[in-house]
């Protein structure tokens, strides 16, 4: 009796895991792994989460959350335009205001770094980077088209486009937004902060058709200047 036991728990086990496995796999031909254009490739072990620098400001201000630095750069252009002029995709404008510590004075003069994986998810030397400086209003904006989830460190990574922004008073953000709706941002464990980097994204209609929009807004550790 106890051997029919044994055999009938590992039997539940096993039948278990094959459900688990099923729920949880995508099929590459599948209509989702189309819409998201993912790569199969299996890459190193996932590294561990990103900790979250938090820096308070006045008035329970809190600094942007850090993120990701995957696929940097140096050097990248100067230009508004992510995206080379045959990219297949989705048009994406993204603009927003970069502020100080008390998040409501705008900062000019921050220069950052943008970019994002291409389809496949790579990171490529030439496109999908940019270079960029806000103006004396603390504004920017740049075009690209929306990225795509993809696989890497054998699992999902939801779409992402990367920040890097750095101030002549030495401060520095590094972070990334993601998009509402992504389907693989269930499996991204997130603090309640870095959950202020998901942004929603709408469609407007414009002289080349439609284009989505996002604002992503950021604070800086830099003091708002004495009147």
């Amino acid at each position: 009796m106890n051997n029919l036991k044994t055999i009938l728990f590992y039997l539940a086990g096993a039948i278990g895991l094959i459900i688990a496995t099923t729920l949880f796999q995508v099929d590459s031909n599948s209509e989702l792994a189309r819409d998201f254009m993912m790569t199969s490739t299996p890459g190193p072990p996932a590294p561990p989460p990103t900790r979250v620098r938090i820096e308070a400001g006045p008035l329970g201000c809190v600094t942007t959350p850090w993120g990701g630095r995957d696929g940097y750069l140096p050097d990248a252009p100067y230009t508004d335009t992510l995206a080379p002029p045959d990219a297949v995709g989705q048009l994406l404008l993204v603009s927003g205001t970069v502020y100080t510590a008390d998040c409501v004075t705008p900062l000019p003069g921050v220069e950052f770094a943008v970019w994002h994986a291409d389809a496949e998810g790579a990171y490529d030397p030439r496109y999908f980077r940019a270079r960029l400086v806000t103006d004396a209003a603390g504004h920017y904006e740049f075009t690209t088209v929306m990225p795509r989830p993809y696989i890497a460190y054998n699992q999902y990574i939801p779409a992402r486009i990367h920040y890097l922004l750095t101030y002549p008073s030495g401060a520095t953000v590094a972070t990334q937004i993601y998009f509402e709706g992504d389907p693989f941002l269930v499996r991204q464990i997130m603090s309640s902060y870095q959950q202020r980097l998901i942004r929603s994204v709408v469609a407007k209609s414009g002289p080349n058709g439609s284009v989505m929009h996002t604002t992503f807004d950021l604070v800086m550790a830099v003091d708002a200047p004495v009147k």
